[in-house]
């Protein structure tokens, strides 16, 4: 049984935590770093920094059909498209190895990396 005083202190644990966040969109044919507030981010990175825990956790737009969003597709719905009164694109977690795959496209345009992002995504890597 966890006391209230234990509660709190859990509660307190998580307090000092430093979090850090970097967003990114694509911009003229670039990966670029945008301000938090900037509204077609399409990944993003969140770092937590806690004594007793670093956590670094990736997240991209995905469909409703699990695609990975590409905005350098002439036919990729808008990141506002709407199905069924949803939001078509929404950000999920993804691993490491997908992230950096998805940052490396973009920065090389080879479609290797975003096929090999969208398979790991898809095999739930």
């Amino acid at each position: 049984m966890i006391t209230t005083m234990q509660k709190n202190t859990q509660i307190e644990d998580y307090l000092d935590d430093k979090i850090s966040e970097v967003h990114y969109a694509y911009i003229n044919g670039k990966m670029v770093e945008v301000p938090l507030d900037y509204p077609k981010c399409i990944a993003k990175s969140i770092k937590v920094d806690n004594p007793n825990l670093k956590s670094l956790r990736h997240f991209i737009l995905v469909g409703q059909d699990r695609s990975l969003y590409n905005p350098t597709e002439p036919l990729q719905r808008g990141i506002e498209d709407k199905v069924s009164g949803h939001l078509y694109w929404n950000f999920d977690k993804v691993s490491d190895k997908v992230f950096d795959m998805y940052l490396t496209y973009f920065r090389t345009q080879n479609k290797h990396y975003f096929r090999t992002a969208s398979k790991l995504y898809r095999d739930g890597e």
